[in-house]
């Protein structure tokens, strides 16, 4: 986990966190398996946060527990058109280069409507989530 977070939820797959001034930080736990009513509640609560507080940046941390979706929950993922509107971004955080590697192709081959990179560095992915926009 990085330093100076501040915990505002905790869902079955993940806790979520604030972190420094523009940043949600989503903590994945072991295991974890989104289901579509898990990603709709978790969207709706993180969707205040990007509209009035202007948290458009998300550091998702998969170095836990990489995160399982749910077919129902991949669709609805994709097809989220709202992201465009608000855009926010999200980077990846993996233990190794093998799985950076991995999961750029993976979010290649998936085109996510959310603009999603993999790094293995918290700072290269603030880099990449600031320069931007």
């Amino acid at each position: 986990m990085l330093n100076n977070t501040l915990l505002i939820n905790d869902f079955p797959s993940v806790s979520i966190y604030k972190y420094e001034d523009k940043y949600l930080y989503f903590e994945i736990k072991e295991g974890a398996c989104y289901d579509l009513d898990e990603m709709i509640a978790v969207t709706e609560f993180m969707l205040p946060f990007v509209r009035e507080e202007g948290r458009r940046f998300f550091i998702t941390d998969l170095r836990i527990s990489f995160l399982k979706f749910t077919e129902e929950a991949q669709v609805w993922n994709a097809n989220f058109e709202l992201a465009k509107t608000l855009r926010f971004r999200n980077a990846l955080l993996v233990n190794n280069v093998f799985m950076q590697v991995l999961t750029n192709l993976f979010i290649r081959l998936k085109k996510p409507n959310i603009p999603t990179k993999c790094f293995i560095n918290e700072i290269e992915a603030k880099k990449w989530l600031n320069s931007v926009d």
